[in-house]
């Protein structure tokens, strides 16, 4: 089409040649920007301020267990052997030395003080409840009676028990003596609080060496 033919054409025809031209050819897509890439950045820290360190590993190394503590449960150990015959316990009365006579010496003795012992608490038992019943009906001489009578059934009960311990120390000879207070005082201790250990199971509270091994 030649210049002149084209100047001939119709004002909104031309126009519209003109417009169509000026479009080239990317298109409409090329309008469209291409998305830019977001890259992280590494957050920097503030001047001072330390990073947190890292949790230190436990120790894994075994603790000692400090001497009284350990003392404490060898005492304990030992008041449970002796509420389990001591005198037939190889730990300890092969340590002191103890021989066939002396260990039936104290056997009898034991079972002789057992068998008093039974008998006494269960008069203990008795004037406990008398005095109940006496203060529930207002007898109170009555009451006075069963309370003097309970508290001489329980000393009488410390006080069999505490000979007791003296005659099994005497059937012990002096070295057999000197090692059982140093070694086993444990032993020696339970037998003397026997007595006080079964007024404390009457009243429904435990044995003092039971009680400590619960502490």
């Amino acid at each position: 089409m030649t210049i002149s033919a084209v100047l001939r054409l119709p004002p909104l025809l031309l126009l519209l040649l003109v417009l169509g031209g000026c479009g080239g050819d990317e298109g409409p897509a090329s309008d469209i920007a291409a998305p830019v890439a977001v890259v992280p950045q590494p957050v920097e820290e503030a001047p001072g301020v330390d990073a947190p360190a890292p949790a230190a590993a436990a120790d894994a190394a075994p603790q000692r267990v400090p001497a009284q503590v350990a003392e404490r449960v060898r005492l304990l150990r030992e008041r449970r052997r002796a509420q389990k015959e001591w005198w037939s316990d190889p730990s300890i009365a092969g340590n002191i030395g103890l021989d066939d006579d002396q260990r039936a010496a104290i056997e009898a003795r034991v079972a002789e003080q057992a068998s008093r012992r039974e008998r006494t608490q269960a008069d203990v038992r008795a004037a406990r409840q008398d005095f109940r019943a006496a203060i529930g009906a207002g007898e109170l001489e009555r009451a006075r009676e069963a309370a003097r009578r309970e508290a001489a059934l329980v000393s009488e009960l410390q006080l069999a028990q505490r000979l007791l311990l003296v005659e099994v120390l005497a059937t012990l000879d002096d070295q057999q003596r000197s090692t059982m207070l140093a070694e086993h005082p444990g032993v020696l201790t339970a037998m003397a609080s026997a007595a006080e250990d079964g007024r404390r199971g009457q009243r429904g509270g435990r044995p003092r060496a039971r009680a400590a091994e619960g502490d």
